[in-house]
């Protein structure tokens, strides 16, 4: 699988290979490089194969703060706002928008949400309610 991902990082310049990745042959690489990221936390994976996929360019957490930044940063040169939808990857696979809607590690927090600017913008709940319609069941 070494091979594959070798390959993998020089077609798509990264090695963030999505965990759902099959490659043309049929292998499974994002299942496999997601158990090695499991077995490297697990203490079990053997040390060359971690200096192997070191070299490649693996990143053993995806809660890089850096990376994070810096995408977080394009996406907001490119977009013009800071509303990074849930699924977004950006062009190096990164997952900003998971970072982005979980910055606080909690799932009853309240998100500021706007789609521009005056009245339109009204906090919204991470089950996508505002806090009125939270609070009695109704917009408000």
């Amino acid at each position: 699988m070494h091979d594959a991902l070798i390959v993998y990082v020089d077609t798509n310049g990264h090695a963030n290979v999505p965990r759902s990745y099959v490659t043309h042959q049929g292998d499974g690489l994002g299942a496999w490089l997601h158990r090695q990221r499991t077995l490297a936390r697990q203490q079990r994976l053997p040390p060359k194969r971690h200096e192997h996929l070191t070299a490649a360019g693996v990143q053993w957490t995806m809660s890089d703060r850096t990376a994070a930044l810096a995408a977080f940063a394009r996406f907001v040169d490119e977009h013009g706002h800071g509303l990074v939808p849930h699924a977004y990857r950006d062009s190096h696979n990164f997952p900003l928008g998971c970072g982005c809607n979980r910055v606080d590690g909690k799932t009853s927090r309240t998100l500021p949400q706007c789609n521009g600017s005056g009245p339109s913008c009204k906090p919204v709940t991470s089950s996508g309610k505002s806090e009125t319609e939270s609070s009695n069941g109704r917009m408000g």
